[in-house]
């Protein structure tokens, strides 16, 4: 089996743009929708990238957040029969 070279990211390098340095601390609530309704998901942990603003969870944070989707799409299919 060949082994594979990954690319790795330097400390602090955004995983989706690519910036140098520019990942900060998370705290905060992220939204999430489905159909016509929203709900924010709150006391979320992880990093955040100063440059596109994307967010990376911590697993715990990660794990929540599925659930929370998981239930809205549920709750949306629910209401259509």
């Amino acid at each position: 089996m060949a082994e594979h070279e990954l690319p790795s990211l330097a400390p602090g390098q955004c995983p989706a743009c690519g910036a140098p340095g520019v990942m900060t601390v998370f705290n905060g609530t992220l939204p999430l929708a489905s159909g016509t309704r929203t709900v924010g998901v709150s006391n979320l942990r992880g990093e955040q990238c100063a440059i596109c603003e994307e967010v990376f969870l911590d697993c715990d944070s990660q794990s929540r957040f599925l659930a929370v989707a998981d239930d809205l799409v549920l709750q949306a299919g629910n209401s259509i029969g």
